[in-house]
């Protein structure tokens, strides 16, 4: 072989390397902890109410402080009360969505009998820019929204929290740090962040021609290293979803997944279903929905899985407490 073309296959080696193990495992960190602020209201099809006439208030709070320092951002959402409400429901949206993801499913169970509180996480929809963390800093946002229901608007009934893929996971997460939260409603959320990590870095290396080059191992590792030394926190000890659920008192929740959901699919989320040990839990899964589509596919049996799962836990919860 010729020394000039030796020493060419060496700079392109030499280039790949980098390229796998250095610019993609600290862009995609980078990406994870700093995500392009999505716009605040995005184009959403409201199909099933008319919204103009419910009585959405602007509100806004600040997060809790971050683990690391003491910053604490203003997050912005809207209240929907109901007189002689039932329960209150948080409502958290997923990964560069808004809390417009979620507004219909509030202003549907608002008319079964049920308040809500929609709200932008950190660096989404209105509320301020923040480091980001696809779910692990953005429990402190659940548990935010928490203390603004019971500190600001006074609230002392029962909250339940509703969350959509990062939002589940956040709420997951939010989950053993409060006593406040009386039920679940978790759509679509991920195993742990290695898990999903690994798995989306499976799906980029079988749907595109640049996911050929990039190698599981050892990107992934990098990857989730990065993230974890970027937020301060161990993946495997502080952000596994079954881990979390297993550590919590039982909660009654309803786990939601797509039957075409390729990122999160059926047997991720039926792993955190039989995580949970309160006997009141239920799965149902939506057929034809892919990823976070499950609403939009059949709308009206996931509001009505929603409302008879709260009807029958919350309706538990007053009889046991006469």
């Amino acid at each position: 072989m010729k020394k000039w073309l030796k020493r060419v296959l060496i700079i392109l080696l030499l280039l790949y390397l980098c390229f796998i193990l250095v610019l993609i495992p600290a862009g995609l960190s980078w990406l994870i902890t700093h995500i392009p602020k999505p716009p605040a209201r995005p184009s959403v099809t409201y199909t099933q109410i008319d919204l103009t006439a419910l009585p959405f208030t602007s509100v806004e709070f600040p997060s809790r402080n971050s683990f690391k320092d003491s910053t604490r951002i203003t997050l912005r959402g809207e209240f929907l009360p109901r007189d002689n409400a039932t329960a209150l429901v948080i409502f958290a949206h997923g990964l560069f969505r808004s809390r417009e993801e979620v507004r219909e499913r509030a202003a549907l169970l608002w008319q079964r009998g049920y308040s809500g509180l929609i709200f932008d996480f950190r660096s989404h929809g209105k509320s301020d820019r923040g480091m980001t963390s696809a779910g692990y800093l953005e429990q402190l946002d659940v548990l935010a929204a928490i203390d603004f229901v019971r500190d600001s608007l006074g609230y002392s009934g029962k909250i339940c929290n509703f969350g959509v893929s990062m939002g589940g996971a956040a709420t997951l997460l939010a989950m053993p740090r409060s006593q406040d939260i009386a039920a679940l409603l978790i759509d679509s959320s991920f195993r742990s962040f290695s898990h999903t990590v690994r798995r989306h870095l499976k799906l980029l290396r079988g749907n595109s021609a640049l996911g050929f080059f990039i190698p599981q191992f050892p990107v992934a590792e990098l990857i989730i290293m990065g993230t974890e030394w970027r937020v301060g926190f161990s993946a495997e000890r502080d952000f596994d979803l079954v881990r979390a659920i297993a550590s919590a008192p039982p909660r009654p929740t309803l786990f939601i997944a797509g039957g075409e959901d390729r990122r999160m699919p059926v047997e991720v989320v039926r792993e955190l279903y039989n995580a949970e040990a309160d006997p009141r839990k239920r799965f149902f899964v939506i057929e034809n929905a892919k990823h976070g589509a499950a609403f939009r596919t059949q709308p009206e049996r996931y509001v009505d899985e929603m409302a008879s799962f709260l009807d029958t836990v919350i309706g538990q919860s007053a009889e046991a407490s006469r």
